[in-house]
């Protein structure tokens, strides 16, 4: 007879169950495991900018098919008019008496600055075609013309500190269908937040832009001419809308000097870098926090995004309010 005591069959049935009641919560905790990350992958790929809101969580954006958070190593800048409580009021801002991050200081014209908004002007009346109310269409060859004579139009515009650049989605707003609804709120409310300061402008100079693509065929550079063409109509017409009379809509109509560069003079990341009043309006606010982040918070030294950020700032209106008289 063994020395060793038999153990009770209960013991030894009740460890075993203990044993594989442990190894089916691991194997269950790694299906889910796996699962997770299946799905994940699986939503990352299927994200597109058209059904953003649908493929990517809240606070993600589909930034090159993949669903992103916009890093930030801290709170973003504010931009004009922004509540001071949800961002940094940095350099030339100051909170108002309603805790609204405001300028410090306003813009002033140089001669240089004039005498390119004189010759602008001076194009646009001779040397560009009017198409109904909304639109100006110049001559390309003209246009290309006037561009290398000014190689440094950007620049010298750009000298002025209260600029914007009102960005669109790719391919928008189309000709048939114009803007989705969501996006034409949103770009209202926040031309309503700035309108002081368009309505108190001399004159109000609007560029419009495309992105560049990889073919340089005639037909895309004319699709891009009109998508520019269109962009540049319907920031027209959030700025008319400020109005409040038809009087006062007919005064803002006639401060517009518009020019449509299409792919001409592409703006860069180093140029609004430079200027920390510019603007940045897009079509919902989280697009507008990525653009801020791309720009000039954490994500703007990020190598591998250069081209879509190239891409995002140049499907664009640049809009210039001018606070001085300009002598025809």
């Amino acid at each position: 007879m063994s020395s060793r005591s038999a153990r009770p069959p209960g013991l030894r049935e009740a460890r075993l169950q203990v044993a594989i009641s442990v190894l089916a919560t691991a194997l269950l905790g790694l299906g889910l495991y796996l699962g997770h990350a299946l799905t994940g992958t699986q939503q990352v790929r299927q994200c597109s900018p058209e059904t953003e809101d649908l493929d990517c969580q809240e606070g993600e954006l589909c930034v090159a098919g993949r669903c992103r958070a916009p890093r930030s190593s801290g709170p973003l800048p504010c931009q004009e008019g922004d509540p001071c409580d949800s961002c940094e009021c940095g350099d030339g801002y100051q909170c108002d008496a309603d805790a609204r991050c405001m300028p410090v200081k306003e813009d002033l014209c140089a001669p240089e600055l004039g005498a390119l908004i004189r010759d602008i002007r001076k194009f646009e009346q001779d040397r560009c075609q009017a198409v109904g109310t909304d639109a100006t269409q110049c001559d390309p060859k003209e246009l290309d013309r006037f561009v290398i004579e000014h190689g440094k139009l950007s620049e010298l515009l750009l000298q002025l500190q209260h600029t914007m650049t009102v960005h669109f989605d790719q391919n928008e707003p189309s000709a048939e269908r114009g803007l989705p609804r969501a996006a034409q709120r949103y770009y209202g409310e926040r031309f309503g937040r700035l309108g002081d300061r368009l309505r108190s402008a001399k004159q109000i100079l609007i560029l419009g832009r495309s992105s560049r693509d990889r073919s340089s065929s005639i037909s895309r550079m004319i699709a891009n001419n009109n998508l520019a063409q269109n962009r540049m109509q319907h920031v027209a017409q959030w700025i008319a809308d400020l109005a409040a009379t038809p009087r006062e809509r007919d005064e803002m109509a006639k401060k517009l000097i518009r020019l449509s560069l299409g792919e001409r003079q592409p703006l860069t990341r180093e140029q609004l870098l430079r200027n920390p009043l510019h603007q940045f309006i897009a079509w919902k606010k989280s697009r507008e926090d990525l653009l801020l982040s791309q720009v000039r918070g954490a994500d703007a030294d990020d190598a591998s995004q250069q081209e879509q950020v190239s891409r995002a700032l140049n499907q664009s209106v640049l809009i210039i309010p001018i606070p001085c008289e300009i002598a025809e």
